[in-house]
């Protein structure tokens, strides 16, 4: 088709017909529907019209309307009996076939559909994740409003306070260690320019300023491994990565804080016994190693 021929059409929306003009001008690629300016005009013209309130197409109304639309549309094409059903249950629980496997076995409709009517069925799914998917979504629609709110708050404030650093923890061992070795070990586990250490990838909680290669590390329960192997093979391996490169490494777990004086005395032996010097000062601990 060259350019500027086109076919006029008087053509109902309602019938569903084709526009044939539409298409032929889609079709053309010199005409002005597929030049870039005016797909960027059009996709200008729809971010505008979602960021715009009063024009209601990004309205919590409307996006239900969709959902819900979209939902009795899969009804419509391909709606399952209760056979189908009883089908899908017998293939997962008695054959157990994956649900990719049964949607195509069943011919109807999509995967989440099959799902559906496992959940519905109140069948444990086998994928681990999406099972605890579905009962974390049951726990909060099951939840008063109140409570969920206050969940969600929660959920936020905890967020902040892990961007806040040093933490509780962290104050606490750090005037533990400056009450037994007063000023030669600085908080490092920020990203302050001019109190930022890296030994080999990895960024010590505690540096040693006195011209001593010892780094000090506090794991909390948490975020770490809780059994005793695994605490074990943990230490083991943070502090073969330190001695590579000439540092001694006390790891200390969180719950030691709660016994200061054994604590202390790991700290006074840890500390007390210089090993290889190294030249970085505390105004100048801005090193990389």
């Amino acid at each position: 088709m060259t350019s500027g021929v086109y076919v006029r059409t008087k053509v109902s929306p309602k019938k569903g017909k084709p526009n044939l003009y539409a298409k032929a001008m889609w079709a053309d690629p010199n005409s002005k529907f597929n030049s870039p300016e005016h797909s960027k005009k059009v996709s200008e013209g729809i971010k505008k019209s979602y960021n715009d309130p009063e024009s209601g197409l990004n309205s919590l109304e409307r996006r239900q309307k969709i959902s819900n639309a979209i939902k009795l549309h899969n009804q419509k094409i391909c709606p399952l009996t209760d056979e189908d059903k009883i089908e899908i249950i017998d293939l997962y629980t008695v054959e157990k076939l994956s649900i990719d496997v049964i949607k195509h076995r069943v011919k109807k409709g999509i995967k989440r559909k099959v799902k559906q009517v496992l959940i519905d069925a109140e069948i444990e799914l086998r994928d681990k994740r999406e099972q605890a998917s579905i009962n974390g979504r049951r726990y909060w629609k099951q939840l008063p409003e109140d409570k969920r709110n206050a969940k969600i708050n929660n959920f936020i404030e905890a967020g902040k306070r892990r961007n806040i650093l040093p933490n509780k923890s962290e104050i606490k061992l750090l005037q533990i260690i400056d009450d037994i070795f007063p000023g030669e070990y600085i908080y490092t586990g920020h990203q302050i320019r001019n109190q930022m250490v890296t030994i080999g990838g990895i960024r010590p909680d505690f540096f040693n300023v006195n011209s001593k290669k010892k780094v000090i590390e506090l794991f909390g329960e948490h975020d770490h491994p809780d059994d005793l192997i695994s605490k074990n093979e943990l230490e083991k391996e943070r502090k073969e990565k330190y001695n590579r490169f000439g540092f001694d490494c006390l790891i200390i777990w969180s719950k030691e804080l709660n016994n200061k004086s054994l604590l202390t005395q790991k700290i006074y032996e840890f500390g007390k016994d210089s090993n290889h010097d190294i030249n970085i000062s505390r105004k100048d601990c801005n090193a990389k190693i």
